[in-house]
This record gives structure tokens, sequence and C-alpha cells, in this order.
């Protein structure tokens, strides 16, 4: 309830991801992929397999919806795609979200 007595409505932004293209690449890295959600924000952390993508290589769009990366080296297989704001507590796992080949 506010100070003049009405009742307030709180919206919980959530940090989301849906899709990521291409879903597959060389093990070597360096495939650039997109990835679309919500809430992305500037400074934040994407790995692949546990390992993180170099941070000059992503670039997050000004409506926070998408982000572009460059895939690390990483080992032949599906692996977890994860996303972590830079508060370090608002994270999204894609599992299996990346194949290397």
């Amino acid at each position: 309830v506010s100070d003049d007595g009405k009742a307030m409505l709180s919206i919980l932004a959530v940090l989301r991801a849906t899709s990521i293209t291409p879903a597959t690449g060389t093990h070597l890295g360096g495939t650039a992929v997109t990835i679309l959600g919500t809430q992305f924000v500037p400074g934040l952390t994407v790995s692949i397999g546990g390992t993180l993508c170099e941070q000059d290589t992503i670039v997050v769009s000004a409506d926070g919806t998408i982000i572009t990366a460059t895939t690390p080296a990483g080992t032949a297989g599906a692996r977890d795609v994860v996303i972590t704001n830079p508060n370090g507590t608002d994270a999204v796992t894609m599992t299996g979200g990346f194949t290397y080949t």
C-alpha cells in the first residue's frame, strides 16, 4: 500500500533466454551467436559449458532483448549456456543450449 492508502502493483522483471542462433558450432570456438530474451543488461556474462565468452565479444541491445557473443572453445557435445546479469544473482540457464561439433 502506498503512502496515500492506495494499493500498488509491483511487477518483477524476469531474466529470460528464449533462443540461441546458431545452436551448433565448432569446438574450436569463434562462432558468433545471437541470444534472444528479456532483461539483459550491459556487463552481463555468458558462459557455454562452464567457460566464459570473452567479455569484449558480448554486446547487449539497448532494449535488453538481444545478446551477441562469440563462443569460447569447448568439447564436443551439448553444453549449457548460462547468462548472468552483473548483479551476480540474476541468471538463466539454457540447458544443452549450444552443441559443439
